[in-house]
């Protein structure tokens, strides 16, 4: 049995983010001899601070640098550019890595017409949608197109995967997830990267002169407005009425950064909010961290939640996104609808930071999210192909 060529599809951003972190973490655990990785991207390449990575030697990375709009004569040139790259490559799979419907249908519709044997779609978000701002007419029309395009991606699609049923639901429909080309695929983790160690919990809080007994709030993730920012600062607010000796730590890029420190400045918050960027060292620093706050709007499943519990790490997180990071007792769901005064309250109320932080490997293990067996599978799931 040959190499597989797999050409993996991705919307495309300036900043890293989740799904090409899921992807690298699948990629650098596999036999490359028997799979090889190429990656196009819609838009701009996400993957740039990562290409020298000695397991991305002989990887391709294409930016196609499309425009997104939604508009038929811009999807119809989008098909037409993926067709060409995949004839070009003469890849064995395509696998679509978007939280776009239009996007995802692009791309199977591209594959499809390019004669490609092995067509994945992979859901790795819920509903990006905020239906909030729509009028009822307009959430009705992209309902109804959003309906069609399932029923497009469903019919070419070889495989359907998706990192949590409430993912799945989003991007298939009912109808889709209960085919049996519907595969669960676990957004894994390196388990022993984020196991705690008391000595690199000291080392990093000594060199950003933080306290032992000052409590270290955090989170993980691009600045956009799916991750729902100013409400976390506004939590952190309130929470520092409770305890005014903590700090909140900051950790990625994106388009709303700048909004976000502006709104820090203006609710007096500069000397206890610190803004880390981009890091290649998120493990090290969730080691210094006493608990973990992610409000976003939307998850498919937040791999970060799953990392900062690996790390023993108390985890704040919206009720309203997918439950399928719900592994231990340290994971704590709030409706976002509770308001910034009650998350404060729960994050007071729950986060023990004198309880023992011990080994999370075998929890994680046992529900699928270590990267070495998960990464295996999907391996088989392609040479099967």
């Amino acid at each position: 049995m040959g190499k597989k060529k797999v050409l993996q599809i991705l919307a495309g951003a300036k900043e890293y983010n989740g799904v090409s972190d899921f992807l690298l973490s699948y990629y650098s655990h596999m036999d490359r001899e028997k799979v090889q990785f190429d990656f196009l991207f819609c838009r701009e390449n996400t993957m740039t601070s990562k290409m020298n990575e000695p397991f991305l030697i002989g990887s391709e990375f294409i930016e196609l640098k499309s425009r997104l709009t939604g508009k038929l004569k811009d999807s119809l040139r989008l098909i037409s550019s993926i067709q060409k790259e995949i004839e070009r490559g003469n890849y064995d799979i395509v696998h679509i890595n978007t939280g776009s419907i239009l996007i995802t249908a692009c791309g199977v519709i591209a594959a499809s017409r390019a004669k490609t044997r092995t067509i994945i779609s992979h859901s790795h978000n819920t509903n990006p949608i905020d239906t909030r701002v729509r009028s009822k007419t307009k959430q009705f029309f992209v309902s109804h197109i959003n309906n069609l395009l399932r029923k497009i991606i469903i019919k070419k699609s070889t495989l359907l995967f998706a990192c949590s049923k409430e993912a799945g639901d989003y991007l298939f429909g009912r109808r889709g997830i209960s085919l049996e080309q519907f595969k669960i695929i676990p957004n894994a983790i390196q388990t022993e990267k984020f196991l705690f160690n008391p000595n690199l919990r000291n080392k990093i809080r000594r060199e950003y002169l933080v306290e032992n007994s000052t409590t270290v709030l955090g989170c993980v993730g691009r600045f956009s407005k799916q991750k729902n920012h100013p409400f976390l600062i506004r939590v952190f607010k309130q929470y520092q009425l409770i305890n005014g000796d903590s700090v909140l730590w900051l950790i990625g890029e994106g388009e709303e950064k700048q909004k976000i420190e502006s709104l820090v400045n203006q609710m007096g918050l500069s000397d206890k909010v610190r803004f880390f960027g981009q890091r290649n060292d998120v493990n090290e620093l969730l080691q210094a961290f006493d608990g973990f706050v992610l409000t976003s709007f939307f998850e498919g499943l937040g791999i970060v939640a799953i990392e900062a519990q690996a790390a023993c790490l108390d985890v704040f997180i919206p009720d309203e996104v997918s439950h399928g990071s719900d592994i231990s007792d340290l994971i704590h769901f709030i409706p976002l609808s509770a308001g910034e005064a009650a998350w404060a309250e729960e994050i007071d109320n729950k986060l023990d930071k004198e309880r023992r932080r011990y080994d999370m490997s075998s929890i994680i293990a046992e529900n699928g999210y270590d990267i070495k067996e998960a990464a295996r599978l999907l391996e088989r799931i392609y040479m099967k192909n």
